[in-house]
């Protein structure tokens, strides 16, 4: 009598794992697929909880999923119900818990991810990730925790996640000859050179065959936006984002057409 937990690392990742689960499997589906907006106060049988560390691990979420009761009753929701209910009342039921950690390089050895699994006290965890070890001391941890039987690896062949459309095999982006064209130039320079030149490219193909379609260059930027430290200017250092505008400009791309 098991019931499974699969946690992610955002909302939306944990949203499409829902629904691949029920397009990979419909209409052979035994399980109760459920999120947190629409699950019960218990784990049911076979019933799979989709969720992500974020909707629990936010101290002042307004979700309808907190992570613990507050030791005040009287600090406690009126309606509604805890993560921490819904694993208390499924062990009380006397149903395990399997839990899948996905993209498990990711957010596990947090303080409040530990908790949170602490808290599920799983008969089983499954970890699935590409890159399951972030360093040698990680990978060698594992190793001691497999010869003490208290672990397993499973390895998926590559080519089958390639052909399942989970990666892709190979994507080229640019050629050696056009890099080699700018050779000992500024990179970002050259390759936002490379992208418009690709652009126009692509437009003037559209234009052969009667279509007006004005293709979409797309730049993305450090997550970060740090301080970009060969900046082009000699008295002032300044961001990709106001470099990149910058320089787009004195390219002559007008400004309304810069978003």
């Amino acid at each position: 009598d098991i019931a499974f937990i699969w946690i992610t690392f955002c909302e939306k990742l944990a949203y499409q794992s829902k629904d691949k689960f029920y397009n990979s499997f419909f209409p052979n589906l035994r399980n109760t697929l459920s999120t947190p907006e629409d699950c019960l106060n218990v784990l049911r049988s076979n019933e799979i909880l989709f969720i992500n560390w974020e909707k629990l691990s936010q101290a002042k979420s307004i979700d309808r999923l907190k992570l613990r009761r507050p030791e005040n009753v009287l600090d406690r929701k009126e309606s509604g119900f805890y993560f921490e209910d819904i694993i208390e009342n499924t062990h009380h039921q006397g149903r395990e818990i399997i839990l899948i950690i996905d993209e498990s390089h990711s957010h596990v050895e947090t303080d409040n991810s530990q908790d949170i699994i602490k808290i599920i006290s799983p008969r089983l965890i499954y970890n699935m990730s590409a890159t399951p070890f972030k360093n040698e001391d990680a990978k060698k941890a594992f190793a001691v925790m497999m010869m003490e039987k208290k672990a397993a690896k499973i390895e998926i062949d590559r080519q089958r996640v390639i052909d399942a459309g989970l990666i892709k095999q190979e994507i080229k982006c640019q050629t050696e000859e056009d890099l080699k064209r700018f050779k000992g130039a500024n990179i970002d320079e050259v390759m936002l050179d490379l992208a418009l030149e690709k652009r126009n490219q692509i437009k003037a193909e559209w234009e052969k065959i009667g279509l007006n379609i004005n293709p979409l260059c797309l730049i993305q930027l450090p997550n970060d936006d740090s301080i970009y430290d060969d900046s082009i200017y000699d008295d002032q250092k300044t961001t990709k984002e106001v470099f990149t505008k910058d320089y787009l400009l004195r390219r002559g791309v007008p400004e309304n057409r810069i978003g």
